[in-house]
């Protein structure tokens, strides 16, 4: 009998932003509580050669990839006025923070992964329901640099 697939599970990604007050120390924001998603892309340099000895000949596409952008996107609502203010000043300052991506059993069956690395809030929406006890928040941050993956993390608090 052939085995079902496995689809991944929300839950099973966990994104945390390093605290304002603890350097080193990460955080569950709620912002990435209901939706996340990774968004990455490649930019692209393309370069045709033309055949030199057959000149009427289609020429020959190459490819480079001369950088790529991941960028990460939640939607949700803010615990408190506090989140909301942390968020607003991360936007304001145009400051860069670190981020740290916690895969539970999705890379290697069973174990935690974990991506960590800069990033720097890309845009933000808020939508304000009248009559609503939440406002709902679309952010997309998006990183400033290099992401690096951890091979056996010791987590304090894993998902």
């Amino acid at each position: 009998m052939a085995k079902l697939p496995q689809p991944v599970k929300g839950s099973h990604v966990l994104i945390k932003i390093e605290s304002d007050t603890t350097p080193g120390t990460f955080v569950q924001s709620c912002i990435f509580a209901l939706t996340k998603a990774l968004n990455r892309t490649k930019q692209l340099q393309e370069t045709l050669v033309p055949d030199c000895t057959q000149p009427d000949k289609i020429a020959t596409r190459y490819t480079d990839v001369t950088g790529s952008t991941n960028t990460l996107q939640g939607t949700s609502f803010f615990e408190d006025a506090d989140e909301w203010q942390r968020w607003d000043d991360w936007h304001n300052t145009h400051s860069t923070k670190r981020v740290q991506i916690e895969y539970y059993g999705i890379l290697d069956n069973g174990t935690i992964d974990l991506a960590s690395g800069p990033l720097k809030m890309r845009e933000g929406d808020a939508t304000f329901t009248q009559n609503s006890e939440t406002m709902n928040y679309d952010s997309r941050v998006q990183m400033d640099g290099t992401i690096d993956f951890v091979d056996n993390p010791v987590l304090t608090d894993p998902i």
